[in-house]
C-alpha cells in the first residue's frame, strides 16, 4: 500500500490511509498549542502564530500544513504523530519556550529526514547549544513583520 502523502510503500506501518483524507504534499508542524509564559511571565499565542503565519504560508506554498492538535485520525496520538514525523516530505519546528514535546519530535525528525526541516523561533529564546547553529527563522511575537515572515518561511 502506498502512503497518499508521500507516495513511498507504507507497508510497515498499518495506518489506513485511505480513511485519511486526500492529501497533497504535507508539512508537519511541530509547535506548542494554545497561549503559553515565557520565563518572565509574558504570554505567547501559538495558535495566532499557527494561523496568521504558518499555515497561510505553507498553504500559500501549495503545500498541506498538518498540526497534532488538528489531526482527525482516530487511536493513539503517538502513532499517527511519528507517521507524520517520518512521512511527510517538510517539517517546521518552533523552538520557542523550550518546549520538550517539540524538542523530542525534533530529535525523531532530524534522524530519519535531517535536511527537510525549518526550525523558527520567538525572539526572546535562547536555544540551547545542539540546535544554536541551525538557521532558524526569528519571529516577534505580535508578528509585526508578517508579510516579511511569510516570504521567509516560504
Amino acid at each position: 500500500m502506498k502512503c497518499k502523502i508521500c507516495d513511498k510503500e507504507a507497508k510497515y506501518y498499518d495506518y489506513d490511509y485511505e480513511k485519511d483524507r486526500q492529501a497533497v504534499e504535507c508539512y508537519f508542524i511541530l509547535m506548542p498549542f494554545g497561549t503559553k509564559k515565557d520565563e518572565n511571565g509574558n504570554t505567547i499565542d501559538f495558535d495566532k502564530i499557527y494561523n496568521e503565519f504558518i499555515k497561510p504560508s505553507i498553504i500559500d506554498a501549495g503545500l498541506e500544513p498538518i498540526r497534532a492538535d488538528e489531526e482527525q485520525i482516530g487511536g493513539i496520538i503517538h502513532k499517527a504523530m511519528y507517521e507524520r514525523l517520518m512521512l511527510c516530505e517538510y517539517a517546521v519546528a518552533d523552538l520557542s519556550l523550550l518546549n520538550a514535546n517539540v524538542f523530542y519530535e525534533l530529535g525523531v525528525r532530524h534522524a530519519i529526514r535531517p535536511y527537510s526541516t525549518v526550525t523558527l523561533f520567538e525572539n526572546g529564546s535562547r536555544l540551547p547549544f545542539d540546535v544554536n547553529f541551525l538557521r532558524s527563522i526569528p519571529y516577534d511575537r505580535e508578528l509585526s513583520n508578517l508579510e516579511e515572515l511569510k516570504a521567509t518561511l516560504t
